[in-house]
C-alpha cells in the first residue's frame, strides 16, 4: 500500500524528469543582466501592488475593513499571483502548486545570502500548526 509522502515522491519524480525533457526540448532563453533586473522589478512592483489585502482575514476585528475584504493572500498564493501576471513577460506559465512544489522546481539555489537579489525567494523549513 503506498502512504502519501511515497505518492508525492513518484509525482515529484515524473514531474521532475518532465521538467528535465521540456527544458532538453527548448531553446533557453537567455536575457541580459538588464532585462533580469528588469523582471524583477517588474516582479516586485507586481507583489507591492497586493499592499493592503490581508494575510488572513480571521486575524482581524469582525468590523474591520482587512476582515471584509474580498481577498486574502498568504505568501504562496503572493507569489503565485504576481508570476501568473507576469507570465507573458517571463515565458512560462506557473502552476496552481504549494511553496514546496515551487521550492522543487525552482532551479536556482545560493548558499549564502549575500548572494541574494531583489525578488529572490526565500524558501525555509518550518512545522505546519
Amino acid at each position: 500500500e503506498i502512504n502519501l509522502q511515497d505518492a508525492f515522491n513518484q509525482f515529484r519524480k515524473r514531474k521532475m524528469q518532465s521538467i528535465k525533457q521540456v527544458q532538453q526540448n527548448v531553446v533557453p532563453k537567455l536575457r541580459s543582466t538588464e532585462q533580469k533586473s528588469e523582471l524583477r522589478k517588474q516582479f516586485l512592483d507586481q507583489v507591492h501592488s497586493h499592499i493592503g489585502i490581508p494575510y488572513a482575514r480571521c486575524n482581524h476585528p469582525s468590523n474591520s475593513d482587512l476582515f471584509n475584504s474580498p481577498y486574502e493572500l498568504d505568501c504562496c498564493a503572493l507569489v503565485r499571483i504576481a508570476i501568473c501576471k507576469m507570465q507573458d513577460q517571463l515565458g512560462f506559465k506557473f502552476g496552481l502548486w504549494n511553496q514546496a512544489y515551487m521550492f522543487d522546481t525552482l532551479p536556482i539555489r545560493y548558499d549564502t545570502y549575500d548572494q541574494l537579489k531583489p525578488g529572490d525567494l526565500i524558501f525555509y523549513q518550518g512545522e505546519y500548526t
